[in-house]
């Protein structure tokens, strides 16, 4: 893992509140504390979904929490007019993914 949190910068995580990105998360964090890996920082980015049975804000928090991670959160809701599904489904050959909502540009 340590070979790709090599950076001369900020390493950016996603953290989506489940196990495997938590536990990336976690794992990065304690590469950073033993100094296995250089000391550039940890910078979390999550898609929060307010108001959906599918927030798992409350576990990306508890992340955070403990470990002290900066986190960026990107409100699904915010971002879903930049996404037509409609026309995404005509395409599906083309990979959709929420996560897109990260990369999406500024409104």
């Amino acid at each position: 893992m340590e070979t790709r949190l090599r950076s001369h910068g900020t390493v950016g995580l996603l953290l989506s509140g489940g196990l495997d990105s938590s536990s990336i998360v976690c794992t990065a964090h304690l590469l950073n504390q033993e100094k296995v890996i250089s000391n550039n920082g940890l910078e979390a980015f999550s898609v929060i979904y307010e108001g959906f049975p599918c927030d798992e804000r409350f576990f990306i928090n508890e992340v955070i929490k403990k470990w002290n991670v900066n986190s960026n959160y990107f409100i699904y809701d915010k971002y879903v007019s930049w996404l037509d599904f409609e026309e995404a489904l005509k395409y599906s050959d083309i990979v959709y993914s929420p996560l897109l909502l990260i990369y999406a540009p500024a409104l």
